[in-house]
């Protein structure tokens, strides 16, 4: 936590936005291939879904179509949590690693559902989404408390000062730290009763 900071990071893919169950309603439409979430088990999703390089490809693209992200639902009890923290006098940076050609359509979800934030920012956090503000920028900006479901990114995070509470995903349980930096919340209410108190 940066003493004084009042703005919150919040990841959009996975902590808003219930991604990885959408993607694998594509995965089945367009590869036939039918996957439990609780098997989405390593973050690189090739190897997740058992796709090569120019089928995960073709994947990225379908999955950052307009009407696609679109269709993703919400994560629950974020939306709860953003407004009662933007009352606090927080503000809400929602982080996203998605292309930044993505950046209407994700506006346009956010607004759908009405989300409470101030700031939507693209990071060049994976090699399937370049573009955007360079990870190292993020983390050395001052928020109060980060939200994310990516071990890595929240490891960087996390050297870098912030306090980080990680949501609990499959393809983050195999990842641990030996310090009290990150927290694992089994949900959003856990995140909410961990900042709060």
């Amino acid at each position: 936590m940066h003493p004084g900071s009042r703005t919150v990071y919040v990841d959009f893919d996975d902590v808003l936005c219930a991604t990885a169950r959408g993607f694998l309603d594509v995965l089945r439409r367009e590869f036939g291939k039918t996957i439990e979430f609780e098997d989405i088990v390593d973050f690189d999703l090739g190897r997740s879904f058992a796709l090569a390089p120019a089928e995960l490809e073709r994947f990225f693209d379908a999955v950052h179509e307009a009407d696609v992200l679109a269709g993703f639902e919400p994560v629950e009890g974020a939306f709860e949590a953003l407004s009662a923290w933007q009352e606090l006098g927080y503000e809400i940076e929602v982080v996203t690693g998605r292309p930044p050609d993505t950046r209407k359509a994700s506006e346009a979800w956010l607004a759908a559902h009405e989300v409470a934030y101030d700031d939507l920012t693209f990071v060049a956090k994976y090699d399937h989404a370049p573009g955007g503000t360079p990870l190292d920028e993020i983390v050395a900006r001052d928020y109060a408390w980060v939200v994310e479901d990516s071990f890595a990114t929240a490891e960087r995070l996390a050297i870098g000062g912030h306090r980080v509470h990680l949501l609990d995903r499959p393809w983050n349980r195999l990842a641990s730290r030996a310090d009290d930096k990150i927290r694992r919340c089994a949900d959003w209410n856990e995140v909410r009763l961990s900042v709060e108190a």
